[in-house]
């Protein structure tokens, strides 16, 4: 014979209608603050865990971690600049245009 607590056999909507269907589901709920401290401890260690591993990684590999990437600022700024002024020279030369 297959024995269920009672709270399994019910709908979870009877709970808004049936006070004693709320009330036993309420007290077969965990606190939702020691739920939500377990939860941020073990993320809090599952990050440390994920740090050390990551060193241990670097650490014993004989490749050095990579390198962060060279910004290639100055190709930008000269390709931005050339570009205003195209559209500078073309701005002047429709204006030009205009007047004559």
């Amino acid at each position: 014979m297959k024995t269920t607590s009672p709270l399994h056999d019910l709908s979870p909507e009877l709970a808004l209608v049936d006070e004693r269907a709320a009330v036993d589901a309420r007290a077969a709920l965990s606190d939702p603050s020691v739920t939500l401290d377990r939860i941020l401890v073990e993320a809090s260690a599952s990050a440390r865990e994920v740090r050390a591993a990551r060193q241990r990684i670097f650490e014993l590999s004989d490749v050095e971690p990579p390198q962060r990437r060279r910004t290639y600022r100055r190709p930008k700024l000269v390709g931005a600049f050339a570009t205003w002024a195209v559209v500078a020279v073309l701005v002047a030369e429709s204006r030009i245009h205009t007047l004559f």
